[in-house]
C-alpha cells in the first residue's frame, strides 16, 4: 500500500514542483521599448542658445511643472522639438525652436 502511494503521489508532486518552479522563475514579458524609448528634446543653454539633447519619456505637453534637466547642476527647462512628429500635430504647429516648453508628467 505505502510503495503505491509514492509510486503515484511523489511523481505527481514532483512533476507540479518543476511546473511551478518553471512558471516562478520565467520572467515577465516587458516593452522595454516603451520605458526607455528615447526622443529629441530642446533647451536654452546659458548663451540662450538653443540645444538638442536627447531625453527619455518623461515629459509630456501639459501640466503645471515645467520639465528640466540638468546639466553641470544647473537646471535648463526642455522644450519640444519641431522635428517630433507630435509637433506638426499641434495647433498652430510648432516649427521655431525652442518655443513650446514640456511639463513633467504628473503635473
Amino acid at each position: 500500500m505505502k510503495s503505491n502511494f509514492f509510486k503515484i503521489v511523489f511523481p505527481a508532486f514532483a512533476l507540479m514542483l518543476a511546473i511551478t518552479a518553471s512558471l516562478a522563475f520565467t520572467p515577465a514579458e516587458v516593452n522595454m521599448e516603451d520605458d526607455f524609448a528615447q526622443y529629441q528634446v530642446e533647451y536654452l543653454d546659458a548663451n540662450s542658445v538653443c540645444q538638442t539633447v536627447t531625453q527619455t519619456k518623461d515629459c509630456q505637453l501639459t501640466g503645471s511643472i515645467a520639465c528640466t534637466i540638468n546639466i553641470f547642476g544647473t537646471p535648463f527647462d526642455l522644450y519640444l522639438d519641431p522635428n517630433d512628429p507630435i509637433a506638426s500635430t499641434l495647433i498652430p504647429p510648432v516649427t521655431t525652436r525652442c518655443t513650446f516648453p514640456l511639463k513633467k508628467i504628473g503635473s
